[in-house]
């Protein structure tokens, strides 16, 4: 039926009974894609690998193992307890400083502040988040992280954790991960919007709008997430 008689037409894969996928461009967040693949050639290409690179891929490791979600007579309410535990680990592993160096829900915290958004909702530092004792003004994103984290602790020791709590405004904050790691990631990686040329002629203008819906289109999908589950409206 496929041609598979045909060697030319074999298309080999690891498990016979999994189905093949086209992923579409579309799909693939392309700036983010873009950067990981220069870093994935100069992380493997055989050299002795810098501690930013075996961070990043670590980290990446970790988030996947976050997306693998369990189905099936397996899954209970405490898997989601172990997946969130997981996804703090893929930040912290992503933002550590090195030999010697220490990183926890602060150091992630500062990071998600400094990030750059377009929605300018996402920048002001108008939320109270309290770590220990002190109590400081934050981002909606490092609030909501604070929370995640919050939660991820009532998990690990042992404290009451209520379904209605792994969701915050519709959004289960195994979603609102995702798109908290994608602004970690592209903090991280030091990702911006290229300018425009000193002297651009019609074309260049052109080609630069299409340059900034490639950028800008991934990065509004998870403002809009980030903003939801903040209890923002992201109308109009």
């Amino acid at each position: 039926m496929y041609g598979s008689h045909h060697v030319e037409n074999f298309c080999g894969q690891a498990d016979a009974q999994l189905p093949q996928y086209t992923v579409e461009p579309y799909v693939v967040d392309g700036p983010l894609f873009d950067e990981m693949l220069l870093r994935w050639h100069r992380r493997f290409r055989g050299d002795e690998a810098t501690w930013e690179d075996r961070a990043l891929f670590r980290s990446l490791n970790m988030a996947r193992a976050s997306m693998l979600m369990p189905g099936g007579l397996e899954f209970g309410f405490y898997d989601v307890g172990r997946l969130l535990t997981l996804w703090i680990s893929a930040f912290e592993i992503l933002l550590h400083p090195g030999p010697g160096g220490r990183v926890g829900e602060t150091q992630v915290l500062d990071v998600l502040d400094k990030a750059v958004w377009l929605d300018k909702r996402c920048t002001r530092r108008a939320k109270e988040v309290n770590l220990g004792k002190q109590t400081c003004l934050r981002t909606v994103a490092s609030e909501l992280y604070h929370k995640m984290y919050v939660l991820r602790n009532d998990f690990l020791h042992g404290n009451e954790v209520t379904a209605e709590q792994l969701t915050i405004n519709e959004v289960p904050f195994l979603l609102l991960a995702s798109s908290l790691y994608r602004v970690a990631l592209a903090t991280f990686l030091a990702l911006h919007i290229p300018p425009i040329e000193d002297h651009p002629d019609e074309d260049a203008i052109v080609r630069y709008i299409g340059t900034l819906s490639y950028w800008k289109g991934p990065q509004r999908l998870h403002e809009e997430a980030v903003l939801k589950a903040a209890g923002i409206s992201t109308d109009g």
